[in-house]
């Protein structure tokens, strides 16, 4: 399949952009939609979202009350970055909260 180029990116909205994958674009196409619309990928499914709406596991990251992350979780997507349907996956929650 033919990866989304820089020239096509460039013509999409962020919202478009959103409904591929990391694996979909080009590098540079990648590297503009980052740096022009702040999108990056989930390091689990590879889909692409608004960096905000991310879950970012750094160092100073924190579950809510009503969520329990194991030392594995931790182990394994430590300074990472997951899309909300992959955090709650991983923690073993079903629903997402409203």
């Amino acid at each position: 399949m033919k990866k989304i180029t820089l020239k096509e990116i460039k013509d999409m909205k962020p919202k478009e952009i959103c409904y591929h994958e990391v694996d979909d674009l080009t590098d540079e196409a990648f590297e503009y939609a980052h740096e022009r619309h702040e999108i990056n990928g989930c390091d689990k499914c590879g889909g692409l979202d608004h960096s905000m709406q991310l879950v970012w596991l750094s160092e100073d990251f924190e579950p809510f009350d009503d969520e329990e992350c194991t030392e594995k979780f931790y182990e394994k997507w430590s300074e990472c970055a997951l899309c909300q349907d992959c955090y709650y996956e991983e923690i073993g929650k079903i629903e997402k909260p409203v």
